[in-house]
């Protein structure tokens, strides 16, 4: 997946195509496993060190914004 993410720097909009995710693979497989992706990616940190579970510019926010919202329901495997 991708997503077009801006930000204001020093009174300049920059602008950052950001790609997460991959093609074909799963996610919301169960409760159990989104509480622990949920888990695992809140500590993921940058090169500075600082968690990027709130980086409007990480992958990793868009993942777990869009893949795995903690505020809906996992939805189980998907079809085939």
């Amino acid at each position: 997946m991708m997503v077009l993410a801006s930000k204001m720097v020093r009174g300049e909009r920059r602008v950052k195509l950001i790609h997460f995710g991959a093609l074909g693979y799963g996610h919301n497989y169960s409760e159990k496993a989104k509480r622990s992706y949920l888990a695992r990616s809140a500590q993921i940190r940058n090169k500075a060190g600082q968690p990027t579970r709130n980086d409007h510019w990480s992958a990793n926010y868009w993942a777990r914004k869009i893949l795995w919202p903690a505020n809906k329901p996992a939805r189980g495997p998907r079809s085939t």
